[in-house]
């Protein structure tokens, strides 16, 4: 049995410095600081400039973690983004009016979620993997 944990332990090890992951005891290891201030840029330069709805920025397990949605709903979600969203009757006719600019919201979003990202990869270079590694959406990062 003791076997059996220690080589689960080893498989968890090497699985978290496969994909830049990393845990407090880790020595090799000392830019934690680095990380929340990367996730706290990111985070708050998509909610300011992209009206992204970012719901949680943090680091975990090494890594930064910037939880959010590019699709825009309402007016609401555009003047007050990454809060709580509105399930009121002005809703129903708010939202079709958004439908021609959604594709144009978007494209902006997206553009704004990409320079955020390689903002912080050209800030803080050397942690540049446990950036990119647990991004929401990493097919819009490539060639970062």
């Amino acid at each position: 049995m003791l076997f059996f944990r220690s080589t689960l332990l080893f498989n968890v090890l090497q699985t978290f410095k496969r994909l830049n992951m990393h845990y407090y005891g880790d020595e090799d290891f000392n830019r934690w600081r680095e990380l929340g201030e990367a996730a706290e840029y990111i985070g708050l330069f998509c909610r300011k400039w992209g009206r992204i709805q970012v719901h949680q920025y943090k680091e975990k397990y090494g890594t930064v973690r910037v939880y959010c949605n590019l699709v825009c709903e309402s007016l609401h979600d555009l003047i007050f983004p990454g809060y709580y969203q509105v399930r009121s009757p002005y809703r129903l006719w708010v939202f079709p009016l958004l439908r021609p600019f959604r594709f144009i919201i978007l494209k902006w979003q997206i553009f704004i979620y990409r320079l955020s990202y390689s903002r912080a990869v050209k800030k803080w270079p050397e942690i540049k993997d446990e950036i990119i590694c647990c991004a929401d959406f990493k097919e819009f990062l490539s060639n970062i």
